[in-house]
């Protein structure tokens, strides 16, 4: 996954530390290198086949993130295996859908 988001020319962090939390990649804004667009969450084979509770941590452990501002895609190991192509793809279009929303937000605060 590292390999070919930054094969797409973005610039990747992994385990990037929050508040106690490690994220697994961070993508590194495009227009801003002093900040990140996106985190991308992995599940691994232990969680994928682990009991509801660590699933739910899994859950809130993303809203916690997402109330401190960070976006957070996640990738399911099970979805990656199938079909990476599209895994990358889909991380890729929501990069670029933040960039483009931040931009127009961006346009409208100048007006």
């Amino acid at each position: 996954m590292y390999q070919q988001l930054s094969n797409l020319g973005y610039e990747i962090t992994t385990q990037v530390r929050m508040s106690g939390y490690r994220i697994d990649m961070a993508v590194v804004h495009l227009n801003d290198r002093s900040r990140y667009i996106l985190g991308v969450e992995c599940d691994g084979a232990s969680v994928y086949h682990s009991s509801p509770s660590a699933r739910e941590r899994d859950v809130f452990r993303q809203r916690y993130l997402e109330s401190r501002d960070w976006k957070i895609e996640r990738i399911w190991s099970r979805n990656w295996w199938r079909n990476p192509v599209n895994e990358i793809e889909r991380i890729d279009r929501r990069i670029k859908e933040l960039v483009r929303d931040e931009g127009v937000r961006e346009v409208l605060e100048v007006r």
